[in-house]
């Protein structure tokens, strides 16, 4: 027998290739046994979409077959002795190595440091979710990369989340302790950002209209003041209020007839304050209301 510069890997049952092994020899029919170089272990830790979990010193017996494949830092062989076997994820410059090429590898990591999280997150913003300990600098540099990293941050700071609501309104879905500042940041760079803010107040949902009006669509109370900023910026916001009041229909006519398109009940009153601002508001109106409106203007 004699020691290979090759080591085994297999998976937390033991398994590579489908094949399943044991301490001592291993035999097969073919040559699919296969050996990794030492130095190129990290590599292959990652083999055909399966995690693999320990390495394994490696003798070869007095009779075997080879095969060397195209890839140098691979062997395939029929016959194999193996034994002391070491956990990669033990091994702190290994999974350095590995977290390099295979930012999803994280995970498997018992012991991590900040620049191994820092490679595995500049990689791919989701491995902040493999970090164990999420510090503020860590949080803030996934969130700098994509908002959307929010998401997997266990406790993110009031500052983490402004960083993610002002690259995206849409960071305020993934917030739980809204407070009214990171509101302010969302419903000003959208009108459906109104959406995502759990506790709606009514001072919150007036900022909103102000800066778009079509955020009223996603106001859940429509006060009487809110109907009236909606409707103020703009008439035809009075197809989304709830109660058409009478006197609402009225503020709206007054800020454009045109506001008659959207009133549900178009009664003679209503209709005819809106012919008196403006004889085109007839084309709105129903041809019943229509002639004795027509009847009483020309009179």
């Amino acid at each position: 027998m004699k020691i290979c510069d090759y080591v085994l890997l297999t998976s937390t049952d033991n398994t590579h290739n489908g094949r399943h092994f044991t301490t001592g020899l291993n035999t097969s029919d073919t040559c699919d046994i296969f050996l990794y170089s030492r130095s190129s272990i990290h590599k292959h830790i990652y083999c055909n979409k399966n995690v693999m979990s320990y390495t394994w010193s490696v003798q070869l017996p007095d009779i075997y077959y080879t095969y060397i494949t195209p890839d140098t830092d691979i062997v395939a062989i029929n016959s194999v002795i193996i034994y002391n076997r070491m956990s990669i994820w033990d091994n702190p410059i290994l999974c350095n190595k590995a977290v390099d090429i295979h930012h999803n590898l994280l995970a498997h990591v018992k012991i991590q440091n900040d620049s191994m999280c820092k490679k595995a997150i500049d990689n791919n913003y989701q491995s902040i979710s493999h970090v164990h300990f999420q510090t503020e600098w860590l949080c803030k540099k996934a969130v700098n990369i994509d908002w959307r990293a929010l998401k997997f941050i266990r406790n993110p700071s009031h500052a983490v989340q402004m960083i993610a609501v002002k690259q995206n309104w849409k960071a305020l879905k993934f917030i739980r302790k809204q407070s009214h500042i990171l509101c302010i940041e969302a419903i000003k760079q959208h009108p459906d950002a109104l959406e995502n803010v759990i506790k709606q107040t009514e001072d919150l949902c007036l900022h909103a209209i102000k800066y778009h009006p079509q955020s009223f669509v996603h106001v859940r109370d429509q006060t009487l003041i809110l109907c009236e900023e909606a409707i103020f910026r703009h008439y035809y916001m009075m197809e989304f209020v709830k109660n058409q009041t009478p006197e609402l229909c009225r503020f709206a006519i007054d800020q454009s007839w045109r506001a008659i398109m959207f009133i549900k009940d178009k009664n003679m009153d209503i209709c005819m304050y809106a012919v008196n601002k403006n004889k085109q508001a007839l084309q709105y109106i129903d041809n019943n209301i229509k002639k004795y409106i027509s009847t009483a203007v020309q009179q």
